[in-house]
């Protein structure tokens, strides 16, 4: 009998103090978290509940499946084209299953993938514009939510709407990858969505996050919109680059004339 599992939302042990970014140098930052997780998402057995018994945990871990987390954003004047993603790995949370205390949600350095898409004809049919290769950063307890930047090999140009996702492929038991803002109740909805979308080892599931595949995903429905809150998964824009116009020899030599000029000033000028 296939094992059937479930997308876990795990509300955190303790309540974050600090919140570091490392996207506030982008001329553009596309986000709709706060800077700050109330929780973290990770596939757990759906047996099991926050009432049952701890469930013993299995040595090795067996694996439960490959988690795909999403948020999707309108493009921007001045921010078309996108050269990085930042994402938060996992938040301090206490596993469900087991009782216990996870300070690093369980993570430990392990390799992980963040993906940009577009999604030219709105159908939800994704399109893959770039994706690379990361090695996930464990939550630090005494400086929580920090947000780790993975630069693109190119920078992407986007349009219309578009998506960032990160993949925890090969999810251990125990494990909670996905940090999550969760804003206060009756709060009016944020400009973006955010996404869910997994497939297990079994190949199977009844939840509705549930994917045949998720590397990469290609399809998206409103089944896959996630409403619990909102990931800390950024993306970083800027706009097109200025093209060089050609100067003439004597232009150029005129500038440099003014540069040593304005330097020779500078080195005579008396203090103050």
């Amino acid at each position: 009998m296939f094992q059937q599992f479930t997308a876990r939302l795990v509300t955190l042990s303790t309540i974050a103090t600090l919140s570091f970014s490392s996207a506030v140098n982008a001329v553009t930052v596309y986000q709709i978290d706060d800077g700050k997780s109330e929780a973290a998402v990770g596939l757990t057995p759906s047996s099991c509940t926050a009432t049952s018994p701890p469930i013993p945990r299995t040595n090795p871990p067996p694996v439960f499946g490959d988690l795909l987390w999403l948020n999707s954003f309108n493009t921007r004047a001045g921010g078309e084209f996108i050269d990085s993603i930042d994402v938060v790995w996992g938040a301090r949370v206490t596993d469900p299953c087991t009782k216990t205390e996870l300070l690093d949600s369980g993570l430990s350095n392990e390799p992980a993938k963040v993906f940009l898409y577009t999604d030219a004809n709105g159908d939800g049919q994704l399109e893959l514009l770039a994706e690379k290769d990361t090695i996930v950063r464990p939550p630090d307890p005494k400086r929580p939510d920090i947000f780790s930047r993975i630069v693109l090999d190119q920078r992407q140009q986007v349009s219309g709407t578009f998506y960032v996702a990160a993949l925890f492929p090969n999810q251990l038991e125990g494990q909670f990858p996905a940090a999550l803002d969760i804003p206060p109740a009756g709060t009016p909805p944020r400009a973006g969505k955010s996404w869910l979308a997994f497939s297990t080892s079994s190949g199977t599931s009844t939840s509705p996050y549930f994917a045949p595949s998720v590397d990469p995903l290609l399809k998206l429905t409103n089944d896959n919109v996630y409403t619990a809150g909102y990931w800390l998964l950024r993306a970083n824009g800027s706009a097109a680059p200025l093209k060089s116009v050609p100067e003439s020899t004597s232009v150029i030599g005129l500038v440099a004339i003014a540069t040593l000029s304005a330097g020779t000033l500078l080195r005579r000028k008396p203090k103050s």
